[in-house]
């Protein structure tokens, strides 16, 4: 508000309340001096009233003459000497008044000083002992009207507003005519601003004086050459930057060229990877169906040796192939975690199930530690805490030559679940002070020989820090060379409600089985696993030939490979759906484990999920769940 006033209207304002203030100041204290005058005037003619008052009424009172006490009394206050007075006798009671109308009115109390009537006007009360030789006869009580002091105050504040009033009428040309003289220089200064405001900064411009305003003038001339000199710098720094705007736009396009070349190169190794994939993992999962039967069947020592070498060189090779595909799904980000009530003790047993054999043939001891607080149901994604109890594990057996290998089990619960907590130690080769910030890296190995001495890609510890993380928890190690490490996780887990049923080899009923796949190698590994299991099977290279075998033949279950080619596993399963009675049968979907693989074929009203390569325990399973008991993985 004030911010909007002109200058010389603050001044005015401010002269005026300087002028008002003191004007105020002035009739306050003449005021106050005259007030104390007359209270004292006052005081003096009470003073000398008294022994006046003492010597007339004495006397009359002594010989109980209440007439001429009234009469003297009629005289003083009708004379406005005084504006009332009440005669007291010796025990308090009046006995004459004039001016008070005793009966109606309390008695006047002089203690008081000052008495306001409801009329607005006001006494100064006094006090009169009257006495006889020292015989007290009574009490006069008078007052004085303080009516010409209140005038006096009335007339001196009226001429203290008029003195200001006179005042403020000469201030404002008074104002005006110095204000003018003021803002001479003002004005030239704003002029000079406006004409560099306009661009022309050659205005001139020369102080006059020493006193502020000249002062001000010579800074504001400085600031004009400042802003004159920083002006052309501006416009040699603006000329530089649209040199390196042109260079930055030419940089942004290379950058952009650069980002499309690295989007499709990514794009490129990612069609890759899946395309290598499926051509690695196809005759892959023919080579470990049919060792799988062959290790199952009646083989010499030597022959069941040589099985079991094709099995785990071929399980590693698909672990290295699953190791490289999942460290590309997590850098794309399009891994995600699936959690499902899962039994905690098959959570951590199944897993470890094959290693603890794997220690017994290593010759190494084994000890599983489990807390006995442990939930019985939790929602987690069964196949990643598999996947980094294995890469754990399988480490530590792997780097463990003597001694042995603990794994401790362990639950803190929370508010809403708990945290699992494992620990994987070993009395293995330890790791190396200046190796350990290459541990959780990609292809990182504690030294350049381990590769070649223990096997492995250098991708497993990786896969486990970022599937720990993206679970929400946490892992780390601790190591000594020569004495072994431990590595750890934590992950936050939810409970889940009601026991989880096992898996378990429960007798199926002998059932004829439709196997569709386009290679030979995966159908004839299929037919040999169906008939471990006392399954009749018989095949079908394509889906234009499953629907065909399906509308000659009657089948009990179609075990169908996903990766068909024209059709496709959905377009094959959509065709045998519309044949009708013929088509309304379980169909189990056949596929390599990715993720979010078996919630999708669920969802499109597949019977089971088969992964591949298929194992005996995973194709029975499934079985059992499209055909005779409902089963909770």
């Amino acid at each position: 508000m004030l911010g909007r006033l002109s200058f010389r209207l603050k001044l005015f304002g401010l002269a005026a309340l300087a002028m008002a203030t003191l004007a105020l100041a002035l009739t306050l204290v003449q005021d106050r001096m005259l007030l104390q005058a007359l209270d004292a005037q006052l005081e003096s003619r009470a003073e000398a009233t008294k022994p006046i008052l003492q010597a007339a009424l004495t006397a009359p009172l002594a010989e109980r003459d209440f007439a001429t006490i009234r009469a003297v009394f009629a005289e003083a206050v009708a004379d406005a000497a005084f504006t009332h007075m009440v005669l007291l006798d010796v025990r308090g009671q009046p006995v004459a008044a004039e001016g008070w109308r005793v009966g109606a009115d309390p008695l006047p109390q002089p203690h008081r000083g000052i008495l306001r009537l409801p009329d607005g006007t006001e006494r100064q009360l006094y006090t009169v002992p009257l006495e006889v030789a020292g015989q007290p006869l009574g009490t006069l009580l008078f007052g004085l009207s303080r009516a010409p002091i209140d005038e006096a105050h009335q007339a001196l504040l009226l001429r203290g507003m008029t003195a200001a009033l006179i005042c403020l009428a000469l201030l404002v040309p008074a104002v005006e005519l110095g204000s003018r003289w003021l803002f001479r220089p003002l004005r030239r200064l704003e002029q000079a601003a406006g004409a560099i405001r306009s661009g022309h900064y050659d205005a001139t411009l020369t102080p006059r004086g020493t006193d502020d305003v000249a002062r001000l003038t010579a800074t504001f001339l400085d600031m004009a050459e400042a802003m004159r000199a920083r002006l052309l710098a501006l416009e040699s720094s603006e000329a530089a930057q649209r040199r390196l705007l042109v260079e930055a736009q030419a940089r942004e396009a290379q950058l952009r060229d650069a980002k499309d070349l690295a989007e499709v190169a990514t794009r490129a190794k990612s069609e890759f990877l899946a395309n290598i994939s499926h051509e690695v993992r196809t005759p892959l999962n023919g080579i470990l169906g049919m060792a799988q039967v062959l290790a199952d069947s009646d083989l010499s020592d030597q022959d069941r040796e040589a099985v079991q070498v094709i099995l785990e060189s071929g399980r590693i090779l698909l672990a290295v192939i699953s190791d490289i595909l999942d460290i590309s799904r997590l850098e794309s980000g399009r891994l995600d975690i699936e959690p499902m009530p899962v039994s905690m003790r098959a959570l951590i047993e199944e897993p470890l199930g094959p290693l603890a054999a794997a220690a017994a043939r290593k010759g190494v001891g084994w000890r599983l530690d489990l807390a006995p607080h442990l939930p019985e149901v939790v929602l987690a994604d069964r196949t990643r805490v598999a996947q980094l109890l294995m890469n754990l594990v399988g480490n530590a057996l792997k780097f463990t030559a003597r001694g042995k290998v603990t794994v401790r089990v362990g639950w803190q619960p929370g508010p809403q679940g708990g945290v699992l907590a494992v620990q994987v130690s070993d009395t293995g080769i330890g790791i190396a002070e200046e190796a350990r910030g290459r541990v959780f890296e990609r292809f990182g190995q504690a030294e350049t020989s381990t590769t070649r001495r223990f096997g492995g890609s250098g991708l497993g510890l990786a896969i486990s820090r970022q599937l720990a993380e993206l679970m929400g928890g946490r892992i780390g190690f601790d190591s000594i060379v020569g004495q072994g490490s431990t590595f750890w996780f934590e992950i936050p887990l939810a409970l889940a409600q009601g026991p989880v049923a096992p898996a378990a080899l429960i007798p199926a009923p002998s059932l004829r089985v439709l196997v569709v796949d386009d290679l030979p190698a995966a159908r004839s590994a299929a037919v040999a696993l169906l008939r471990q299991l006392g399954h009749a099977a018989d095949t079908a290279p394509d889906g234009v030939a499953a629907v065909a075998a399906l509308r000659e033949e009657a089948f009990d279950l179609v075990l169908l490979d996903m990766e068909l080619t024209a059709p496709d596993g959905f377009e094959t399963a959509r065709c045998i759906r519309a044949l009708g009675t013929a088509g309304r049968l379980p169909i189990l979907a056949c596929s390599p484990p990715r993720q979010g693989e078996r919630a999708r074929y669920l969802s499109a009203g597949f019977a089971a999920h088969v992964p591949k390569p298929v194992r005996l325990l995973d194709l029975h399973a499934a079985i059992l769940d499209a055909t005779v008991v409902p089963r909770v993985s």
